[in-house]
């Protein structure tokens, strides 16, 4: 962008500097483009042609001249377009113009032509000789009336001298004229060689090798960053071949390049250049033919070091490789995992399968044992010793507690349906809390808790099965698993947290240990062996909050008491 600014900068400063050179010219200037709509004037043409300045802009050129010259100029132009032939072209020519007030009078009309973004400009240096054709014309009529007077002269020898002196003074007008001519060519050459000085200025300063080479391979100008690259000076190179300056090896790649500009190509290309002590640096060349009178007498160069970019683009191409590999990479392992989870949930599938059909197989036979172990206490409890009675109960308590597991399992299964199948809806937390404490209004009379509860966040939209379940887990664990030694007390909370509404439930009772908060979630583990549970509770409630995209946070110190952070997605 800098570099941009200052070209930008510089060619803000060169249109100035034409501006400024046109406007204060001594001749008339006047661009049109190829439809012969003026598109420039100087001053000096206003004045020349009578117009207000500003008014001739975008007027058609034949304004300026009489009519028995527009049919021919708009057949030229379209001529010179068609077929590049131009005629006056390059050439000084004497026409006449016509003023705004009608009056015609002679010029001396130099033009050239030049091509800008597909279309055709011509610029046109205009000198109004009116006096130097009056002056001729006067000369003319001089002579002739020298010559009459010569006949005349032994019959109008006073008319003689007379002639002669009218002749002296016309010849000190002339002298005159011609004097103010000189000066005006030397201003003209001073105001030239000014503009070359500015030009000078302007292509030193731009970062860019910038040079004219001659039909013979060598230098006819260079600019400052010719020394900068090659350490020589400016006006060193000059006259130089170019192999001399930038190296054979260099000039070797160049040279097609020449040999294809000066057969009138505009020839643009890249090239890695090896310029000996000055590196090997990637170039970007732009050669412009020079032509006069259709042909090619030079060229001028325009090349540019365009490693740094170059450079950049690499990285570029090996930052996209890079990142085409990991996306492979990453497609590939998210196929790997997809694999995974698809044989993760058939296993899941299976299991819950395996749990429900093993449930419900041993459902029937337990519950048969349960009652006939009923039976056995009424008929023969009595009947034995108390170390057979002490077997007995300890077959019952077996019994109850594979009763109770398979519950347990049963429950699992149930969850994982109403997970897969239950429609969310808006529930009032405080009320489903409700619910729950009414289920286990027994144990919270039996423990004499203090159960506190702080509503921030009154609802959420969640199955109502799922919220319960958790409710019912937390609480009822939360008071099961209370020091005896102290007043248990619960807290109850919600709350919302960025995407999530957060329920925590904080108890003051016994406390896990590092490694046992590690097994916490697992299935059928107890931390607590002097509390009765299966293990199962947690793992539910673990189970709901990951399949509803939520996630657990527990803290605890065993002997102070543990809370659960829930966070679900409302």
């Amino acid at each position: 962008m800098d570099q941009f600014k200052q070209f930008k900068s510089r060619i803000e400063f060169n249109e100035a500097r034409f501006e400024a050179i046109a406007q204060t010219a001594s001749d008339a200037i006047i661009i049109s483009d190829e439809n012969s709509a003026i598109v420039f004037a100087n001053r000096k043409a206003y004045l020349t042609f009578g117009y207000s300045e500003g008014s001739l802009s975008g007027s058609d050129l034949g304004i300026l001249m009489p009519e028995k010259y527009r049919q021919g100029h708009r057949n030229g132009v379209h001529r010179f377009i068609s077929t590049g032939s131009p005629k006056i072209i390059g050439h000084t020519v004497e026409i006449e113009g016509l003023r705004k007030d009608g009056t015609i009078f002679p010029l001396e009309l130099s033009l050239s032509a030049w091509k800008e973004e597909g279309k055709y400009f011509f610029s046109g240096i205009i000198r109004d000789i009116t006096e130097r054709k009056q002056a001729f014309k006067e000369k003319e009529e001089a002579n002739l009336n020298l010559q009459i007077k010569q006949k005349e002269l032994k019959s109008a020898n006073e008319e003689l001298k007379s002639a002669e002196e009218k002749l002296r003074t016309i010849n000190d007008d002339l002298e005159h004229r011609v004097e103010n001519r000189t000066r005006e060519l030397a201003e003209s050459e001073r105001k030239l060689k000014k503009s070359e000085e500015q030009l000078r200025l302007i292509t030193d300063a731009v970062p860019v090798l910038i040079s004219y080479l001659k039909r013979d391979y060598t230098y006819g100008f260079v600019n400052k960053a010719y020394e900068k690259l090659f350490r020589v000076k400016s006006n060193e190179i000059i006259g130089k071949p170019v192999y001399e300056v930038i190296g054979e090896k260099a000039f070797n790649n160049v040279k097609p390049l020449l040999d294809r500009v000066f057969e009138g190509e505009f020839v643009k290309s890249e090239a890695l250049q090896d310029y000996g002590e000055a590196g090997k640096k990637w170039m970007s060349f732009s050669l412009i033919p020079h032509v006069v009178q259709n042909v090619v007498v030079g060229a001028f160069a325009l090349t540019e070091d365009i490693t740094r970019f170059k450079v950049i683009h690499q990285e570029q191409e090996e930052l996209l490789a890079t990142i085409r590999e990991a996306n492979k990479e990453k497609e590939e392992a998210l196929q790997q995992l997809k694999r995974k989870n698809d044989e993760l949930e058939r296993i899941n599938i299976d299991l819950d399968n395996f749990i429900y059909t093993a449930s419900h197989d041993l459902k029937s036979p337990v519950s048969n044992m349960e009652g006939l172990m009923s039976l056995l206490r009424k008929t023969v409890y009595e009947k034995v010793e108390p170390k057979e009675r002490k077997i007995l109960e300890m077959v019952e308590t077996s019994v109850s507690k594979l009763q109770k597991t398979i519950s347990d399992l049963v429950e699992i299964t149930r969850v994982q349906k109403e997970l897969e199948e239950e429609v969310k809806e808006p529930l009032r937390i405080k009320e489903v809390a409700g619910e729950v404490k009414e289920d286990i209004y027994s144990l919270i009379q039996q423990s004499n808790v203090t159960l506190t509860e702080d509503y921030e966040a009154e609802e959420i939209v969640c199955k109502k099965s799922s919220l319960r379940s958790i409710l019912y887990n937390l609480l009822s664990n939360a008071i099961k698993y209370r020091r005896l030694d102290i007043p248990a007390k619960v807290e109850l909370k919600t709350y919302r947290k960025d995407d999530f509404t957060v329920l925590s439930v904080k108890d003051n009772g016994l406390g896990l240990r590092p490694d046992q908060q590690k097994k916490l979630f697992n299935l059928f583990t107890r931390l607590h062996k002097n509390v009765k549970g299966t293990g199962v509770g947690l793992f539910l409630v673990k189970r709901i909050v990951d399949n509803s995209g939520g996630k657990i946070e527990v803290e605890s110190e065993e002997g102070k008491g543990t809370t659960f952070y829930i966070y679900l997605k409302s």
